[in-house]
């Protein structure tokens, strides 16, 4: 019975991983593709690095550098992007300077994505890695299920049901 809970267990927690990792970046590549239709591209450039903070166990805290690009919109004042795709845990890897297509909404200015192939691969990667969790958990639920509903109609088989005999009682 533990056995089965356990799995059931894992597979839950597969579905709950997937989704979590899976669905912004489906929601983001969607995003991305339905505005390349109708967005311009400008030349952006590295001006300097965002910290990036997320919690660990125990107390302590990683770092991460996130590169800061200026690109100026046609007509526009300059505005700021964080590439959040392209973080690295060495702040030597955010090199200023740098260039990159951005791409950018020309009604929203402040709605822009990098447009490189590390960006579009950073979604696809999240994207697959999520849909394949919630397929592991999929399947790990229904092997539980299935193993258990089969480990009770092995056990009701294998005891065998005698007519109830009532002593003292003539027949």
């Amino acid at each position: 019975m533990r056995k089965y809970l356990n799995f059931s267990l894992l597979g839950i927690v597969l579905i709950f991983f997937g989704l979590i990792m899976s669905v912004p970046a489906i929601t983001e590549n969607i995003q991305h593709q339905a505005m390349a239709q109708r967005s311009e591209t400008v030349t952006g450039t590295v001006t300097s690095s965002h910290t990036k903070t997320t919690h660990a166990r125990r107390g302590s805290n990683n770092n991460s550098y996130c590169p800061v690009y200026s690109y100026t919109p046609t007509g526009g004042t300059t505005l700021q992007l964080i590439d959040y795709h392209d973080c690295n845990s060495n702040m030597s890897s955010v090199h200023s300077g740098e260039t990159a297509p951005i791409s950018y909404d020309p009604n929203d200015p402040d709605v822009a994505f990098v447009d490189t192939q590390h960006t579009a691969s950073a979604l696809t990667v999240n994207s697959v890695v999520g849909v394949v969790a919630v397929i592991l958990g999929i399947v790990a639920l229904t092997i539980s299920v299935v193993s258990r509903r089969r480990a009770r109609r092995n056990a009701a088989l294998a005891d065998p049901v005698y007519p109830p005999v009532e002593y003292g009682q003539p027949q």
